[in-house]
């Protein structure tokens, strides 16, 4: 199992146009990484590269300090992942790569794997993909990306079109996944994603690793030009002191506070 993957002087390219500058970083197990920029930076042109699907760069990709062969070794699942559903099912979904790679106990594995993703197999195995609810289509689909357990997990946007209580659902279950797995995650949303043992590569006008997450949005809250946090998170945040960590907030709360039914900012805050 790779513990570390590192970037050492990338530079990705299209159609022989650099896209930013040189980018070295390194992406670790046991924490969530994310990617942070503005629209057009690179970030998921630098995620298919690392994938293998983007050949126009220069640099070097290690794993443990050997070169680094994404082919088995990876899963991506790109932006709305539920938009590629093609099985009549959500059990053939989730099973179909086990399947081809001819594992017997593909139904077995499929059924854990579905529930560690929070969808309960008995309710929904039969169930066609299309009939489920917004997030129980992303759960699922991420699920199916990533059925294998490779060992560097690629998700694009994973919290996109989610509600307060969906991103925070799914946030933890990544959460999870990543303390045996690299997980890198090109995010617009990194305040959905706070870890305390999360890292942030934000590409910029230069590329910059944070060495936490706490930090990114620190600077960011401090200095509002630098990257700019969505409205009902600052006002939230404005609620409470920031000492030492940046605190979690409860979605639930949140909702009600941006509704003005909150009853007390404190309970805006989890722990």
């Amino acid at each position: 199992m790779i513990n570390c993957l590192e970037l050492r002087e990338i530079e990705l390219f299209y159609k022989n146009r650099r896209i930013g500058d040189k980018i070295s970083c390194r992406f670790e197990k046991g924490r969530v990484n994310l990617i942070v920029g503005r629209a057009g930076s690179g970030k998921s042109t630098l995620l298919r590269a690392i994938a293998g699907f983007h050949k126009e760069f220069s640099g070097k990709i290690f794993a443990d300090d050997m070169s680094f062969d994404s082919e088995g070794r990876i899963a991506l699942a790109f932006q709305n992942p539920e938009n590629l559903f093609f099985n009549p099912s959500v059990g053939d979904e989730v099973c179909y790569a086990l399947i081809q790679k001819d594992d017997k106990e593909f139904r077995q594995k499929g059924i854990a794997w579905l529930e560690k993703w929070g969808i309960e197999a008995s309710a929904f195995w039969k169930k066609h993909p299309f009939e489920l609810s917004g997030g129980e289509k992303r759960k699922v689909a991420l699920s199916a990306c990533t059925v294998l357990l490779p060992e560097v997990i690629l998700l694009d946007e994973p919290l996109a079109g989610l509600d307060f209580q969906g991103r925070e659902k799914l946030a933890g279950i990544i959460s999870q996944i990543a303390r045996d797995h690299i997980v890198i995650i090109v995010t617009h949303d990194p305040e959905n994603l706070i870890d305390l043992t999360g890292r942030v590569l934000f590409i910029g006008d230069q590329a910059v690793e944070f060495k936490c997450v706490n930090e990114f949005i620190a600077k960011s809250l401090q200095e509002p030009d630098f990257y700019p946090l969505p409205d009902w998170y600052v006002q939230a945040m404005e609620q409470k002191p920031i000492k030492k960590h940046i605190p979690r907030l409860r979605a639930e709360s949140v909702f009600k506070y941006l509704q003005g039914t909150a009853e007390d900012a404190d309970y805006l805050f989890a722990g």
